[in-house]
């Protein structure tokens, strides 16, 4: 059951959902000149920014991420860093911001909520 749906009409009235674009990881390529070019597959995606309880605090305290941090709400499961998965430097891309996917907080069958930390662009 998808408790995330279910709740989120009410939701958001006080909170609008966001159209975003998560840029998942898909590997490196080089250019003419030898530079690494990171490439990425778009999805397009709906969610809630939301600033961090308390709790998720603490839990990014303990990872030592620093920064602007939030939470985003999004149908559908991403995955964080794994350095021995080599997975992750995945993007949440909203308007002009750039946020990095820094953690999965929640995860749930058909939802999750991410851990993010704005980028400098």
């Amino acid at each position: 059951m998808n408790l995330h749906q279910i709740a989120s009409g009410l939701i958001g009235q006080v909170n609008p959902f966001i159209d975003s674009t998560i840029k998942v990881y898909s590997g490196e390529t080089e250019d003419e000149a030898g530079k690494t070019i990171t490439t990425y597959v778009d999805i397009a995606v709906n969610g809630q920014l939301q600033p961090l309880a308390w709790k998720d605090l603490q839990q990014l305290d303990g990872l030592n991420i620093t920064g602007v941090e939030k939470k985003f709400y999004v149908n559908g499961n991403f995955s964080a860093i794994s350095r021995p998965g080599r997975t992750g430097g995945d993007l949440l891309v909203i308007g002009s911001q750039v946020w990095m996917i820094r953690t999965v907080l929640e995860l749930w069958p058909d939802w999750c909520s991410l851990g993010l930390t704005l980028q400098v662009t």
